[in-house]
């Protein structure tokens, strides 16, 4: 058993232009970690504490949610068991702690780590963070086996996923493969407004929802705070 998702990683080619436009259109802070070059952790705005990391990379662009575990090495092989793959393996973590990388069994990146100091914990009056998550499967069985087998998670009928008894996801088949990291806003429209005049795709779902992909083509839903 393990928790939610409390933290997500933006691996970019391009870091300078991921962290200009996060910072544009949610006004986030991006802490560089003494020693680790290349590696950033993410802020939001109001707050002391971090609820991701941006890290360079020359070969690949992914969004990866991240989920905290009390071993990764003996996670990252129980993962390999239930036929994920490695794309990055256990290694130290800038700032403390160790993580490790796999694609799940639909190829959504995924990283395992240990919790490190700091991490955010949401509060309703700060904004702009991740508050849930959301997956889009083309093999929802597949999925649902996966995760549960990884994690424990529970997924309920009505597309609820639950971890430790606290509905914390979404489940639902898609026409494509993603996870995605939904961030709770002030005003929906007008985060979506900015995110098409810094270079992004956005739409509306109604209802207080919405999603985008950024520049890099990474996918992300808001809701309403």
């Amino acid at each position: 058993m393990t928790g939610a998702p409390d933290w997500f990683e933006i691996i970019s080619t391009d870091p300078w232009a991921s962290r200009r436009f996060h910072r544009e259109v949610f006004d986030w802070a991006f802490p560089v970690v003494i020693g680790a070059p290349g590696y950033e952790r993410i802020r939001p705005p109001d707050s002391a504490g971090v609820m991701g990391a941006l890290r360079a990379d020359r070969h690949r662009d992914a969004l990866a949610l991240s989920v905290p575990c009390e071993d990764v090495t003996e996670s990252a092989e129980r993962a390999e068991e239930l036929g994920a793959d490695v794309l990055r393996p256990v290694a130290e973590t800038p700032g403390g702690g160790a993580d490790a990388m796999v694609a799940d069994v639909l190829g959504n990146p995924l990283t395992l780590r240990e919790r490190p100091q700091g991490t955010l914990e949401p509060a309703p009056s700060i904004p702009n963070v991740m508050r849930f998550f959301e997956f889009g499967s083309t093999d929802p069985d597949a999925t649902r086996e996966f995760y549960a087998g990884l994690f424990g998670w529970r997924f309920e009928p009505g597309g609820d996923v639950v971890a430790d008894d606290v509905p914390c996801g979404r489940l639902c088949e898609a026409p494509v493969d993603y996870t995605s990291p939904v961030l709770t806003v002030e005003d929906v429209d007008g985060v979506l407004d900015a995110v098409r005049d810094h270079g992004g795709d956005a739409e509306s779902a109604g209802a207080g929802r919405g999603g985008f992909r950024d520049p890099r083509g990474h996918l992300w839903g808001v809701a309403a705070a």
